[in-house]
């Protein structure tokens, strides 16, 4: 992990084709949703993945944050 990736979390849903949620460590401020182009290229989804990652404007919904940058640190 380097230092710039300000977030860390759990992989907690995955609609099986292209976006899910993370779930923030410590989070109280609910889940974060994520798309499959901010996941490394080949990576196979695995709920309960740790991964790190930041927040960026969602392009649907400009008033709510999405994951991108997502790097997994470690496996389910």
């Amino acid at each position: 992990m380097t230092d710039d990736y300000q977030f860390a979390g759990r992989l907690k849903w995955w609609n099986g084709n292209s976006y899910g949620f993370i779930k923030p460590d410590g989070g109280n401020n609910g889940d974060v949703f994520v798309h499959k182009s901010e996941l490394p290229e080949g990576y196979t989804v695995r709920l309960g993945d740790r991964v790190t990652y930041r927040l960026a404007s969602n392009t649907k919904h400009p008033n709510k944050m999405q994951a991108v940058d997502v790097r997994l640190t470690a496996a389910a």
